[in-house]
This record gives C-alpha cells, sequence and structure tokens, in this order.
C-alpha cells in the first residue's frame, strides 16, 4: 500500500500573516470591484473566500495542539514510572526469596525493567499477572499480597488508557496540521487569483492599485555599482506580473 504524502505549504510565511493578507486583498477587491466583475468576479464568490479566511482563522492553533500532546506525554510517562516502580518492588521480593539466578526471577525477565519501551513495561505486567498468583504464597513473606498484585494490573491499565490517549493527542494534532495545510494552500491559491487578476488590470493604469495586489514585498537591497535593475523581484510561487 502507498503511503500517502505528507502536505506541503505552498506559501513561505506564517499562517497570521496569510491570514492578514487575504483580509487585505478582499478588501481591495471590493473597492476595485467594478473592475472585477470584468473579470467574472462575482461577490457570491468573494463570500465564500471570506468564508473560507473565517473557518482558517478559527482553527486551533498548532502551539494548542503541541501543548495536548505534551501534557499527555507527561500524563503517559508519569503512569509507566507508577508502574516501574510496583515492578520494582516485586522484583525486589522475588530477588530475596530466590535470587536473580533462579528460573522463578528469570521468568519475569526483570533486566527489561529500565528499557525505555511501552510495549516492554506491558510485557513485564503481564508477566508479572502469568506467574505470580501460583507464587503467592511462598512470597508472602516478603510481604506480597493479592491486593499488592491486583494494584500492578490496575497501573498496567491505567498506563495502557494513558498511551491510547497520547497516540489520540499525536494523531489528532497530526490531523490538524494537514488540515490547516489544506485549507490555507487554498485560500492562498484563491488570493492569488485575485492579486493576479488586479495586477493585470492595474499594471499601466495605476501602479497605487497595483502595488495593493502585491503578496510578496521585494526585498531592499543596496545597488551595486554598474550592475542593472532587475524586475520581478520578490515574487512567490506562481506569482505573475
Amino acid at each position: 500500500m502507498t503511503q500517502k504524502k505528507e502536505l506541503q505549504r505552498n506559501y513561505t510565511f506564517a499562517d497570521t500573516s496569510l491570514r492578514r493578507k487575504a483580509i487585505g486583498v478582499t478588501d481591495c477587491v471590493m473597492r476595485d470591484f467594478d473592475f472585477y466583475i470584468t473579470r467574472g468576479v462575482t461577490l457570491v464568490r468573494l463570500n465564500i473566500f471570506e468564508e473560507m479566511i473565517e473557518a482558517f482563522d478559527s482553527l486551533p492553533d498548532d502551539a494548542q495542539m503541541l501543548g495536548n500532546v505534551i501534557i499527555a506525554t507527561e500524563v503517559r510517562n508519569k503512569k509507566a514510572e507508577d508502574l516501574r516502580v510496583a515492578i520494582r518492588t516485586h522484583r525486589n521480593m522475588v530477588e530475596n526469596k530466590w535470587g536473580i539466578r533462579s528460573f522463578k526471577y528469570r521468568i519475569y525477565k526483570f533486566d527489561r525493567l529500565n528499557q525505555n519501551s511501552d510495549e516492554t513495561l506491558h510485557r513485564l505486567a503481564r508477566a508479572v499477572r502469568m506467574y505470580t498468583p501460583a507464587q503467592l504464597a511462598d512470597l508472602a513473606s516478603e510481604g506480597l499480597t493479592q491486593e499488592k498484585i491486583d494494584n500492578i494490573n490496575n497501573l498496567d491499565a491505567i498506563f495502557e488508557d494513558a498511551i491510547d490517549h497520547q497516540l489520540a493527542a499525536v494523531g489528532a494534532r497530526d490531523i490538524q496540521t494537514q488540515d490547516r495545510i489544506l485549507k490555507g494552500n487554498l485560500i492562498y491559491k484563491e488570493m492569488l487569483r485575485l492579486c493576479n487578476i488586479g495586477k493585470d488590470l492595474f499594471f499601466k493604469t495605476d501602479p497605487a492599485r497595483y502595488n495593493d495586489y502585491i503578496i510578496y514585498d521585494a526585498p531592499k537591497r543596496k545597488p551595486k555599482t554598474g550592475a542593472k535593475k532587475k524586475g520581478n523581484a520578490g515574487k512567490g510561487k506562481n506569482e505573475k506580473m
């Protein structure tokens, strides 16, 4: 199965700048609407464009989505550590009772306890659930009770929920990011179309209005001695004269 490629922004400025520029272009088009109507631009299409901008502005920003991921990750890490502490205590009981070379110790694979892997931690918790009931009577002298076994099981379930929540937060951020890029690209495409029309309308008749439809400002450069001036500086992707 072919993996779907991630979307890329077609514009080089920030999303906040895209919104500001798009609103500015809309205002200019309304000002010059008598000219634009000759190019097939209608109020209906302009209203749709404004709704696109408003919908784009209402999307949660990435900082908020990233904050959700960070919080969910911190919760997952805390629940993982709670589970490790409980399993570590159980490991101490088994080691004190039979020693680290015994089969009853080695079946748990306690050496994996400090590995930074959610699946490995789950496996250790499952090992406690599988092997400990038969050892409960023998380990009672070390302080093991059914309540402590149940606690490890409960901590494992809580840890699993925290993993699911963290993965959901990461997935939500990824989806939101792609949705924002898609909507932003659509706004940029329509803004570019309107600006290209505006520059064509006022290319030789009104320099001030022509400049209103330039999306990317030309970079300021110091002229070099003997160098010829170059036109069309600072234009963005697909931006035309």
